[in-house]
């Protein structure tokens, strides 16, 4: 969702903050979402409070688990995942968005009328390598939080 913000022409750029709480979530259809009951809202609701407390670095992303190790781990990821994001351009959030939807780099390229090498060098401006692999760490650490 961020990256198809990103690459709007929007002055100043659309800009959101997201937290996820894992765990079980009560729903009782109520009209407030702050109303919903159940630890996974109990989780994200800490967690965006977290976020609109957190100046420097800005944060962008909280997700907490309720438990110590794997939320320590996933907030320094994040942390830096979010530090990566904030410094792309609108062609780098282009290259990445694509990317994210499962096109190779011809396909990149044809898509927003560039070379393939400018998609690779968008990708690598972006870190895009690193990011993948923080993505898939996260992946990771979620995976053996399941039952």
């Amino acid at each position: 969702m961020r990256a198809v913000l990103a690459i709007q022409k929007f002055d100043p750029p659309a800009r959101f903050r997201a937290s996820v709480g894992v765990g079980e979530a009560t729903v009782a259809k109520r009209g407030n979402p702050y109303a919903e009951d159940g630890p996974a809202f109990v989780r994200s609701r800490e967690g965006l409070n977290v976020l609109l407390l957190t100046d420097r670095p800005k944060r962008w992303t909280k997700l907490v688990t309720g438990k110590r190790d794997p939320d320590d781990s996933l907030d320094v990821i994040l942390s830096f995942l979010d530090y990566l994001q904030q410094r792309w351009t609108r062609a780098q959030w282009e290259a990445v968005r694509w990317t994210l939807v499962g096109l190779k780099r011809e396909q990149i390229a044809s898509e927003i009328n560039v070379a393939h090498q400018n998609v690779t060098k968008r990708l690598a401006a972006a870190e895009w390598d690193r990011f993948r692999g923080a993505l898939y760490h996260v992946s990771s650490l979620l995976d053996r939080l399941a039952p």
